[in-house]
């Protein structure tokens, strides 16, 4: 990537959910919540389904793939079942013949990324946030250089 690293910090990025702030509440503090909302399975399946069937990045994906066949037979479940369901199906998208979402799934995120400019840049800066916090020295010595960073990857005003 074209973030620069940062040597000996542990950091686990984590799903929202309902029960999100309690759990960080009880867990470590090297936490940070993934923006949409909900889970990602769940945040992929619905931002796929809002896609129109001519958006580009179903006519650009393999060949014998696309969005009928990515919801063929798909039922959504009641509450009770619901993230099984999401994992389910996102993990038999992701191991599909075809690929369709990309290596690690780089395809389908950088799409989802590009509709979420704004949630994208609030989230590196909540993260940017948190390591701050940490009194970690590099983050410390290369703040603006990570500012700068975020300034540059999602072409909008730093707030």
């Amino acid at each position: 990537t074209d973030y620069p690293k940062i040597p000996g910090l542990n950091l686990q990025l984590m799903g929202r959910t309902p029960d999100s702030g309690e759990y960080l509440s009880k867990k470590a503090k090297n936490l940070i919540m993934l923006p949409g909302g909900d889970f990602i399975e769940k945040v992929m399946y619905h931002f796929l389904q809002s896609l129109s069937d001519e958006d580009y990045f179903w006519t650009s994906v393999a060949r014998y793939y696309s969005k009928t066949i990515c919801f063929k037979g798909v039922v959504v479940p009641d509450e009770n079942n619901e993230k099984k369901f999401y994992k389910g199906w996102f993990n038999g998208q992701t191991n599909h013949i075809q690929k369709p979402f990309g290596k690690s799934n780089s395809r389908l995120f950088a799409r989802w990324v590009e509709s979420n400019i704004e949630d994208c840049r609030d989230f590196c800066l909540e993260c940017l946030e948190a390591l701050k916090i940490t009194g970690h020295s590099h983050i410390q010595r290369n703040y603006d250089k990570f500012i700068d960073t975020i300034r540059n990857k999602y072409k909008t005003p730093v707030l």
